[in-house]
């Protein structure tokens, strides 16, 4: 094993070259998540900071709404359920590195619901027609709440691009969309 160059915070080149190739965003689960959401008729921003000033970007926001989705890996935020083992090698940096992941899940959940946001957090094993599922019911429930910025017609799906209000229930919709409102 080689050891990295100092100053370097990984512990050998192969370590360092596996770490770089670790992508922040655009994860297959994430990807896939948006798919499933986008045959789903849903449109919205993908990478949003909906905070000024805060390091906190969502995977995938409805900004009318005021929905953030994140799909977390079960390494970085620490899952549960599969109570991954922490690397021995560097154990301190790891140790400090993934807490403040966690610590920052936290923080950022925190100040986005002050923000008025409604934060779901799913962890990448996630089916992504079960994040459909959940996403739609929350949408639906902020959708009753009734966003006072919100036209009726925006509101019943026909200028969110949707083939109808099926995301709300009701009858389908067979005008065509005419304009799309950013979600």
């Amino acid at each position: 094993m080689k050891v990295a160059t100092s100053g370097s915070w990984a512990s050998s080149d192969g370590v360092r070259r596996a770490m770089r190739s670790n992508r922040p965003k655009d994860t297959m689960p994430e990807v896939a998540v948006r798919s499933a959401l986008q045959r789903a008729g849903l449109r919205f921003r993908k990478h949003y900071r909906p905070l000024k000033g805060v390091r906190c970007e969502v995977d995938v926001a409805f900004t009318r709404w005021r929905v953030a989705v994140l799909i977390d890996g079960c390494f970085w935020h620490g899952c549960p359920e599969h109570k991954t083992t922490r690397p021995a090698t560097n154990a301190i940096w790891w140790s400090t590195k993934l807490d403040n992941n966690r610590a920052r899940d936290r923080k950022n959940d925190e100040l986005l619901a002050a923000a008025g946001w409604m934060v779901m957090r799913f962890w990448e094993h996630t089916r992504p027609d079960e994040v459909v599922v959940a996403v739609m019911a929350s949408l639906a429930s902020r959708r009753d709440a009734g966003p006072p910025h919100l036209t009726r017609s925006q509101v019943d799906g026909r200028s969110l691009g949707m083939a109808g209000p099926a995301l709300f229930g009701g009858e389908q919709d067979s005008r065509p969309t005419t304009a799309r409102v950013g979600v």
